[in-house]
C-alpha cells in the first residue's frame, strides 16, 4: 500500500482551487450570475433561436424587429438581445 503524501495533496488542492476560480472568473460558473469577465457570447442559429423563443424559423425571418445579425448569407442571434426583446415586449 503506497503512503499517502499530504503535502502533495494540500498543493493539489490548492491548483484544484486556482482551476475553479480561473474558470468562474471567465464565466464557466454553471448559474446565469453576471461573472467579472464574461465578455463571450456565443451566437445562436435561427433552429435555436426558434427553440429558445418558441416560435417557428419562418416567423424569426419575417418579423424584422427581431434583433439578428448578418454574416454573407449567414443570419444569427444573440440569447441576450432576445431576452431584452422579450422583456420590452411585455
Amino acid at each position: 500500500m503506497a503512503a499517502v503524501d499530504f503535502e502533495k495533496m494540500q498543493g493539489d488542492i490548492a491548483e484544484l482551487k486556482a482551476l475553479v476560480n480561473r474558470l468562474l472568473s471567465v464565466g464557466f460558473g454553471g448559474n446565469d450570475k453576471p461573472t467579472q469577465a464574461k465578455e463571450f457570447e456565443a451566437p445562436m442559429t435561427v433552429q435555436e433561436a426558434s427553440l429558445f423563443l418558441s416560435v417557428p424559423v419562418k416567423t424569426l425571418y419575417q418579423k424584422k424587429n427581431i434583433p439578428r445579425h448578418r454574416k454573407g448569407k449567414r443570419v444569427f442571434y444573440f440569447k441576450s438581445e432576445l431576452i431584452k426583446y422579450i422583456k420590452e415586449k411585455e
